[in-house]
């Protein structure tokens, strides 16, 4: 098989004795005969003068093998693994740009080192396609979940509505019936009140007096001001209104005052119960509240077309790049240790869910808040790949996830790598155009 491959790449190395220099093969048929005529058409000339290190079409395809024309092109066949094609101002400048060699022809200072690269880039696209199709996969399970999670949000949404609506009327039935308790306790005391002072108009016998004998009662009331006790001196001046002052110290003595254990005592407070029933239920409410605003932020948030960055929901993932952590937070927050470099503000317009905006940081010192970028790629799990900081403060971050896989772009790489390897283009003009 290695002899086999090294006559392969003989051959190809071989057939590159003919044709122009830096042309591709899909375009050496422009260059055949004996004239040439530019590609834009601005020009007709003698074969002799392509690649003679003079610019003679104003699109410098006269030059494609040299460094002449400044807005010209140089095609390196690159055999073994992939043509490329970069600007003709690149060829002979000292710099291998091509493996093939070929952009330096003329001190052939390159070595070719495409069969190596394209078996190393080869690698890599068999790895990148492993991690793809793995991260394809996954998001079948990161979609399913982020639309099952969003899903049952949206019920629990629904059902501590409803609860809440529930018991917002429950409340207002508690405070209608604590206002109709809190009167009638009022009502009840007041009826206390006024079958106690009735009782004591009774035992001072209030009811038998007209309202001389009152007046006259009152009046020895105030006499007597410095009487042993109140109640004394309103039993005597009764009794002495009643023209009965041998009964004086006996209707002191028997009246039973407000305060004394012969009084009706006065009731608990009648909203005690109820007040405790809606401290209760407010509880509830509350809790119903939260359960509502934590689920009301699933259905909120965008996790995408078929919600499969849902999972990330909930997770950081950090990186150490020399002496600082950073940390991100999908749908949260990023830092770099302690300090904020923004709280998620959405997804970039435009980027199809594929980068993430945290904005209004930490500000800096002299400068802007800080900010940063969450570039999104397929990879076969969720992790932070690069953070970099192009410019003062905005910071911009690479990550891989599932949630950013499409099965179609597996199918792509699957295609790139299965094209064959460059094969041998017609090469440069023979010793007769001396640019060997």
């Amino acid at each position: 098989v290695m002899r086999l491959s090294l006559v392969v790449l003989a051959a190809c190395v071989a057939a590159v004795s003919a044709g122009t220099r830096g042309v591709p093969q899909s375009k050496q048929r422009h260059y055949d005969g004996e004239t040439f005529t530019c590609l834009d058409g601005s020009a007709t000339m003698p074969s002799s003068r392509v690649n003679d290190d003079f610019c003679d079409c104003e699109d410098g395809s006269d030059e494609p093998g040299t460094a002449a024309c400044e807005g010209g092109s140089f095609f390196c066949p690159n055999v073994g693994f992939r043509g490329k094609t970069l600007p003709s101002m690149l060829v002979n400048d000292g710099v291998c740009d091509c493996c093939d060699g070929s952009d330096e022809w003329e001190s052939g200072k390159c070595a070719n080192t495409c069969v190596e690269e394209g078996r190393e880039w080869r690698e890599h696209m068999a790895e990148r396609i492993k991690s793809v199709e793995q991260g394809a996969s996954a998001r079948l399970a990161y979609a399913e979940e982020g639309t099952k999670a969003t899903a049952a949000a949206g019920e629990k949404v629904t059902e501590a509505t409803s609860r809440i609506e529930a018991l917002d009327r429950r409340l207002t039935d508690l405070r209608a019936e604590r206002t109709a308790a809190e009167e009638k306790g009022k009502s009840d005391q007041l009826a206390a009140a006024a079958a106690a002072n009735d009782a004591v108009a009774t035992a001072l016998g209030l009811d038998s007096l007209d309202a001389q004998a009152l007046r006259r009662a009152f009046v020895q009331l105030a006499r007597d001001a410095n009487a042993k006790t109140q109640a004394e001196g309103v039993a005597k001046a009764v009794a002495r209104a009643a023209a009965s002052p041998q009964d004086a110290e006996a209707a002191a003595d028997a009246i039973a005052w407000p305060g004394d254990d012969t009084t009706p005592p006065v009731a608990e407070s009648a909203t005690s119960t109820v007040d405790a029933e809606i401290a209760r239920v407010q509880s509830d409410r509350d809790a119903a509240e939260a359960d509502r605003k934590s689920a009301a932020a699933d259905t909120v948030n965008d996790y995408g077309p078929d919600s499969a960055f849902y999972p990330l929901k909930g997770k950081c993932f950090e990186i150490s790049i020399t002496q600082y952590t950073y940390k991100i937070c999908p749908f949260v927050d990023a830092k770099q240790d302690f300090t904020s470099l923004g709280k998620f503000s959405g997804w970039q317009e435009g980027s199809d869910h594929s980068v993430m905006l945290f904005t209004d940081g930490q500000s800096c010192w002299n400068g802007p808040a800080r900010s940063m970028t969450v570039s999104f790629e397929c990879g076969s799990e969720d992790k932070v790949l690069a953070v970099d900081e192009p410019s003062k403060c905005a910071y911009s971050s690479r990550m891989s996830t599932p949630a950013a896989c499409d099965a179609n772009a597996a199918k792509a790489l699957r295609l790139e790598l299965n094209e064959p390897p460059a094969a041998a283009e017609p090469a440069p003009e023979g010793a007769a155009k001396d640019e060997l």
